[in-house]
């Protein structure tokens, strides 16, 4: 952790003086910083050593779907693993983290002013469930980076070319099916935020009332579309509890205030913030299966520039700023919480291929 800990400070002081500097590209260097150092890590993460056997059996038969363990991992996967069979594991390990920490730089840089950069950075780096949760799960991982790219498309209503990348995230991890209705989401229209500000809240309120009904309707559901893998993720599990207590009722309260200023964002934030706070939703429904909080994180990787609601001029006033500030603190509090509490397992001691 104290390894992790001092990069990621690191990182985020030299993005903060490079936007302080009104340098050219004050994110270069932090994400190339992160890239290497998460890139050089060997047995880190909960699901580094699974990827890691996943591998191996892809790659000792001819036939890419001979291995009976893995033959429903989706296609997309199982051909970058024999793309990189040459190279190796820890290639195809080096080559996500660094499509990972690719894709975050270029979509900061085209939907974030300059001067805001680092705090994307710094919730990156101190949110348990962008960049450390987003190292682990490397497919997902992959899926919901190719969402990302879509975005320009999805704002300019470019829904073939936006379904092409759901494609491409889809064959990734099935997962990416939660982020089907994106492909839309450049119809959004902010004179209709009345409307929007209804809807969030029934799917918000039902997530609140009715979780195991909807559990149990995806639960079949699985089961029929073939992804019983997946079944496993719908019991109760630990890191929801991340969510819980006075941190859970606070991410009420911040998302309500998200809410509240949807009347007043231009088309392209009034997108980022709608689908930032339907998370809440995906939080809920987390606290009974495990595997809705992993939906959940399409919400706040694409919504992650509505963060910026309470820094920007958009009428941010005295309570929003310090809602944003206890918000920071709540995540400083998670991301060690996170480390000692949780998952001490996967993420407490880093390793590296220099030193192993």
């Amino acid at each position: 952790m104290l390894e992790v800990t001092v990069v990621n400070i690191i990182a985020v002081l030299i993005a903060f003086y490079g936007c302080w500097q009104n340098r050219r590209q004050p994110l270069l260097i932090p994400c190339l910083l992160l890239a290497i150092f998460f890139s050089l890590r060997y047995n880190y993460t909960m699901d580094y050593s699974a990827y890691s056997r996943m591998f191996f059996y892809f790659n000792i038969y001819d036939n890419i779907d001979y291995a009976p363990q893995y033959r429903s991992v989706e296609i997309g996967w199982k051909i970058l693993n024999r793309l990189c069979r040459p190279m190796g594991f820890q290639f195809l390990v080096a080559l996500t983290t660094f499509f990972q920490f690719g894709t975050f730089y270029w979509f900061v840089n085209r939907f974030v002013r300059k001067k805001w950069r680092w705090i994307m950075l710094f919730f990156y780096v101190v949110d348990p469930w962008y960049m450390l949760m987003g190292l682990s799960a490397m497919r997902q991982t992959v899926a919901m980076s190719l969402i990302m790219l879509s975005v320009p498309s999805i704002l300019k209503k470019k829904v073939l070319t936006a379904g092409l990348f759901w494609l491409l995230a889809f064959s990734f991890h099935k997962s990416a099916i939660i982020a089907l209705p994106f492909i839309f989401a450049g119809y959004l229209n902010p004179a209709r935020w009345k409307a929007v500000t209804v809807t969030e809240i029934v799917i918000i309120a039902l997530s609140m009332f009715a979780p195991l009904a909807i559990v149990t309707l995806v639960s079949n559901s699985i089961d029929l579309g073939g992804m019983e893998k997946y079944s496993i993720y719908l019991t109760h599990g630990k890191a929801a509890q991340l969510e819980t207590g006075f941190g859970f009722l606070f991410r009420m309260i911040f998302v309500g205030y998200l809410l509240s200023k949807l009347r007043y964002l231009n088309r392209q934030m009034y997108t980022f913030d709608s689908i930032y706070v339907l998370n809440l939703a995906f939080i809920f429904l987390g606290l009974v299966g495990v595997y809705f909080g992993r939906l959940g994180w399409y919400f706040t990787w694409i919504g992650m520039p509505a963060l910026l609601i309470f820094v920007e001029k958009w009428r941010a006033s005295l309570v929003g700023r310090t809602i944003f500030i206890l918000y920071c603190l709540i995540e400083v509090w998670t991301y060690f919480r996170f480390f000692t509490d949780f998952f001490p397992d996967g993420f407490l001691h880093y390793q590296s291929i220099i030193t192993n």
